[in-house]
């Protein structure tokens, strides 16, 4: 059973709890009973009221998406509410598992960031105040003031606490990223595509599945998707309605072409972006640990070259 309102539902609870409505679905037992047996007493109150299945979830907050009360709605009405509820299961599953790819692969530039600040810090607010220039006035050299390394430390330590403080150094804050911002855009319609291909698998006539998958996108995200609905639904073509547009993947716009079996091809097409995330994310967290090596060496090595060099000229001078 999901657990009772206010609590947390978590993303394997929900989807074992998808997988039962679907396995009931196909044993017979209607959706509306079978939901009893898993929903909290909430939902059923609701039902018994002469709430729709939707509006019951809907007055659960946000602890269902939207995506997933409304396919939950349509599957009350749908002749076969087992495929579609089988179609979300997986899709959580799927959208749990990119969302864990992506947080790993925006948190490593992350820590590299954090790291580097770090070593800025140590660098200019203790080995050059408190090492280099003591060993540079031990020499009889005219060293640099150690106030103004201090400063700079100072100055790069308030700063990130003031992104820190605005939450700017947050995993997020790398989706500008270009390399960042295509992976994302794969994952983008590679969820909505799936979402597509259940609605579509379910019977839904194509223009009601287009404007029902709108739900699975963020405000301002993928325009071209949200574009194609409007289209579509004023009566044009999948093909007509992609005319124009470069936004999307290839191999979105071929599964959108496909005059047969529209529901696999999309489903194909998603599975296929799906892989093409894992490996752009593992990419990533690969191309950044020899970047992350050459940020964090830098400041170790200008450290123990500064460290070093007055006593390699001291010795010089001394003919050691």
């Amino acid at each position: 059973m999901l657990p009772s309102r206010g609590a947390v539902v978590k993303g394997s609870e929900l989807v074992d709890a998808t997988r039962f409505l679907a396995a009931s679905c196909r044993l017979g037992q209607p959706l509306g009973e079978a939901l009893r047996l898993v929903a909290d007493p909430e939902v059923v109150d609701a039902q018994a009221s002469g709430d729709t299945l939707g509006q019951a979830l809907s007055k659960q907050g946000a602890r269902f998406g939207e995506f997933y009360r409304m396919v939950v709605a349509t599957a009350e009405e749908t002749p076969q509410p087992a495929e579609l509820l089988e179609g979300l299961a997986e899709w959580l599953e799927v959208k749990a598992a990119l969302d864990r790819r992506l947080s790993a692969a925006l948190h490593y530039p992350l820590m590299v960031f954090q790291l580097l600040v770090l070593q800025i810090i140590l660098f200019f607010g203790y080995v050059l105040p408190s090492v280099v220039i003591p060993v540079l006035e031990h020499t009889h050299k005219q060293a640099p003031d150690p106030f103004w390394f201090r400063a700079v430390a100072l100055a790069v330590l308030v700063a990130a606490l003031v992104l820190q403080s605005w939450s700017l150094l947050q995993p997020r804050t790398f989706k500008i990223l270009p390399w960042v911002k295509k992976t994302r855009r794969k994952a983008v319609q590679s969820l909505w595509l799936r979402g597509l291909s259940s609605l579509v698998a379910a019977g839904l006539p194509l223009p009601e599945a287009l404007q029902k998958a709108e739900t699975l996108l963020e405000r301002g995200e993928a325009p071209a998707l949200r574009a194609l609905s409007v289209r579509v639904g004023e009566g044009s073509s999948l093909e007509q309605a992609l005319k124009g547009d470069n936004t999307l993947e290839a191999i979105t716009r071929a599964a959108l072409t496909t005059e047969e079996c529209l529901a696999d091809a999309l489903l194909h097409a998603a599975g296929v972006l799906e892989l093409e995330v894992v490996e752009d994310s593992d990419r990533l967290v690969a191309l950044a640990q020899p970047v992350a090596l050459i940020l964090l060496g830098v400041p170790v090595a200008l450290s123990i070259l500064s460290f070093w060099l007055p006593f390699y000229e001291t010795s010089y001078l001394l003919g050691i």
